[in-house]
């Protein structure tokens, strides 16, 4: 099997994001591998041990998708490819998409993993928009997965219990919590990742262009608070305000 799996770069959820003169300041802040996207991982090395094939890693952005994507081969991928954008963490989900299936479209694949959805963002939104460019079938959030002759059986967590799908490879399918245990890094592992050389994309490279983020501004929340003696004026104030 030849399968893609979508890695990326996050913010520690414990960091503070400063934006000066609308630009954003990562100086000084801890970047670590989405842990979704090592579910994904974990899955794409599992069904590899299984049908054989190969694994690659693709991510995009700069030093901090270079970590991820080494980190990524340290686990047992194959390869990794880095779309270079500096701006990418204020890309947006359907910027990053584009980039992506410039790339995938033009690659051979059985199917694409990713995590679920990134721990600083929280967006998930990528998946989404990438499988509607590739025009692949999506199914996201899967704690289940096994593949038989061409077809996907994948499982999900819903509110009222548990789903099941079956679905035509090329598919897209996100990961999610319960799905495996990622494996860690072993020191032959590491000591690849090292050496390893990333094809490295450039923007100029893809149909989809160099958009450029120009300007990102804080968004100022404004509170106000309003204290009521009695329960009437408080459902007054809902309907007032739309909510009832």
């Amino acid at each position: 099997m030849d399968i893609f799996v979508l890695v990326r770069g996050g913010v520690d959820t414990g960091e503070s994001i400063t934006v000066t003169d609308g630009k954003v300041n990562l100086e000084n802040v801890m970047f670590i591998t989405n842990p979704f996207d090592e579910f994904a991982i974990e899955a794409g090395l599992q069904l590899k041990e299984k049908f054989g094939g190969n694994v690659t890693a693709i991510s995009v952005g700069d030093k901090h998708a270079e970590q991820a994507l080494r980190n990524a081969i340290a686990m047992g991928v194959d390869h990794g490819i880095m779309i270079k954008r500096s701006d990418y963490f204020w890309l947006g989900a359907m910027g990053i998409a584009r980039h992506l299936a410039d790339v995938l479209s033009e690659r051979k694949f059985d199917l694409i993993l990713a995590g679920n959805i990134s721990t600083d963002m929280q967006r998930g939104g990528v998946t989404a928009y990438l499988s509607a460019m590739l025009g692949i079938p999506f199914v996201p959030s899967i704690t289940g997965l096994s593949v038989d002759d061409g077809v996907a059986f994948v499982e999900r967590e819903e509110d009222w219990g548990k789903s099941s799908y079956k679905v035509t490879l090329p598919a897209l399918l996100s990961c999610d919590k319960g799905l495996n245990q990622p494996r860690l890094p072993s020191f032959r592992g590491v000591m690849k990742a090292k050496r390893a050389k990333l094809e490295v994309i450039e923007p100029s490279e893809l149909h989809s262009g160099e958009a450029e983020v120009v300007r990102v501004e804080k968004y100022a929340r404004s509170r106000q608070r309003q204290i009521f003696d009695d329960f009437e004026p408080f459902f007054e104030a809902l309907k007032k305000g739309g909510v009832l």
